[in-house]
């Protein structure tokens, strides 16, 4: 990352897991870094007829990690705790339970 003097981030760059790279546009330091902070998504897919629940910070490279498998449900965290504990309410639950969240979602 490249910085000048006026405590602004003027740009920088990084390298996903795949190859691709990726500008960050340029910002004000002392903005608030809760505004920049790593989103965490609890994500339900179907695999082999069950619904497999999770968490991630990356959907789009985690649904390819599952073999492109299509996205039933999705909500996003700002912090990898809550994400893990609404994970592990949504595990407890039953099939049918898990089938009503999915059908509002697709309202």
């Amino acid at each position: 990352m490249k910085f000048c003097t006026e405590g602004k981030i003027l740009q920088g760059e990084f390298t996903l897991r795949n190859g691709e790279t990726k500008g960050i546009p340029p910002r004000d330091l002392d903005e608030n870094p809760e505004d920049f902070a790593t989103m965490w998504y609890l994500y339900i897919i179907q695999k082999a007829s069950r619904y497999y629940t999770g968490i991630t910070t990356d959907l789009e490279n985690r649904l390819r990690q599952h073999g492109n498998s299509p996205l039933l449900y999705r909500e996003t965290f700002k912090d990898k705790f809550q994400a893990a504990k609404r994970e592990k309410e949504i595990k407890g639950w039953s099939r049918s339970k898990k089938e009503q969240l999915i059908a509002q979602f697709k309202r």
